[in-house]
């Protein structure tokens, strides 16, 4: 986290810990008008809704759209500093991030999407081991009955 001044002066440099109430009290701490700048990532949405209240603007970019400004290789310190003087600059693309109870859903809806297709993967993959051994079966090769087949090669 870095902390400018109004005219762009470095106050602070500091490297936070992943947790919400911690960067909640760190900001809240800081005295004066508060701008709040992180990149668009798997945590950005989280963080928007735990930082939002503590902050008088929060800005979440598009990382891909700040590349043009990032001529080398990106590190945590002085990628934080350039954000916090493009949030300065006026010169950050903002990412919608919809203020929305549903947002509270889109995780929970997301792990069993995601474990849906992947159970189904493995019941495929499983299927398949057995046609690969020439055991013939009715559509359900991973249900218990079919299991002690392969218990000669574990």
């Amino acid at each position: 986290m870095v902390t400018l001044d109004e005219k762009g002066h470095q106050i602070q440099s500091t490297v936070m810990v992943t947790d919400g109430n911690h960067l909640r009290q760190q900001i809240a701490s800081i005295k004066g008008h508060k701008e709040v700048v992180l990149e668009e990532g798997t945590m950005s949405a989280w963080l928007d809704q735990k930082l939002r209240p503590v902050a008088d603007r929060l800005v979440v970019c598009d990382p891909t759209e700040n590349a043009k400004f990032f001529r080398d290789r990106k590190s945590d310190e002085p990628d934080a500093r350039r954000l916090a003087d493009l949030l300065r600059l006026g010169a950050l693309k903002a990412v919608y991030h919809p203020d929305h109870p549903i947002d509270d859903l889109r995780s929970p809806l997301r792990s069993y999407v995601e474990l849906t297709q992947e159970t189904t993967r493995v019941k495929n993959r499983i299927q398949a081991v057995y046609r690969s051994r020439g055991i013939a079966t009715r559509g359900e090769a991973y249900a218990i009955e079919y299991r002690a087949c392969f218990s000669q090669w574990i």
